[in-house]
Order: C-alpha cells, then structure tokens, then sequence
C-alpha cells in the first residue's frame, strides 16, 4: 500500500486504526514493538563528490564520455600526423558532462533539503491522536494519526521527497 497516494478510508481500514479515537496505549505499545518508530531512516549524508560521481553513472553520461574520448584520441592522432586537430569537440563534450552533472547534484541536493526540512517537521509539532487525546513528541507506532498544523492538509509529501525515500 502506497500511504501518501492512497484514500484516507483505505489507510485506515488498513492500518486497523480509529480516527476518531487514534490508538490505545496498549495497541500503540504492541504496534512499536512490531513495527519500531514511525520516522523516516537517518542516513550520513554523502559529500558533493560522491553525489556528482554518482551522477556519472548514467549509460548517456558514459556513452558522452566515451564520444570525448574517442574525440580527443583523434585530434591528438591528427596533431601527431601534422594534421589541423579539433580540440575544441572533446572539450564541449566534457564541459556538458560537467554542467549536467552539476546540475542533477543541485536537484539532488534539493531533494534532501526537503526531506530534512520534513523530518524537521515531524519531528517538531507534530501532534498526534492516541486515547482521543493529543499528546504532543510520543512515540508514534504505525497506524498513529499524525495532525499537522497549516499547508493544504492533505498530509502529502512533496515528489521531490518521495523520490528521495524511495532510493
């Protein structure tokens, strides 16, 4: 089941919860002890050069390196032959490789700073219902209904984050 993009009536009837009256203690006791906390994995963030090596992973990204390669061993084989080389082919190729992955770190980069500022969030003032109370920083169990304050109310991620959970 897809939580964020599924009807409300689905989720709950899944998740086997009340909305009016959330959790009991208890049932929310067995759910953490079943299923762990409610939060989204921490993981060490990468550094800039891992992410852009990561970038250069993509079957395009290698076929246009190869394409500069292939480039340059001519142009060095015509400078060798006294030939006119054309240096300037291999170096557009490598400086759009550059920019496309500059480009796909700052989207990544992105994506994580919205996943942050989520979690940020949840974790902050976030309030859930358990025993037809609102306690605030419980632990949440799965099935724990989680209120949030302003926004649309509608309790979706962006796409950027779902992209980012997803990998």
């Amino acid at each position: 089941m897809i939580w964020y993009s599924d009807k409300l009536d689905d989720v709950v009837r899944e998740l086997n919860t009340d909305l009016a009256q959330g959790l009991s203690d208890s049932e929310a006791a067995v759910r953490l002890q079943e299923h762990g906390s409610n939060r989204l994995n921490e993981k060490k963030p990468r550094s800039f050069l891992q992410r852009f090596l990561d970038q250069m992973k993509d079957v395009m990204i290698i076929i246009l390196l190869i394409a500069a390669l292939i480039s340059l061993g001519l142009s060095i084989y015509n400078f060798i032959q006294g030939a006119e080389a054309d240096w300037i082919e291999p170096i557009v190729i490598v400086l759009i490789v550059i920019v496309n992955g500059l480009l796909g770190v700052i989207q990544e980069s992105a994506a994580q700073l919205a996943a942050f500022k989520s979690r940020k969030q949840c974790g902050k003032g976030t309030a859930g219902r358990r025993d037809a109370e609102h306690p605030l920083h419980r632990p949440c169990a799965r099935g724990y209904r989680r209120h949030r304050g302003g926004g649309s109310g509608s309790g979706r991620l962006p796409a950027a984050v779902q992209r980012q959970l997803q990998m």
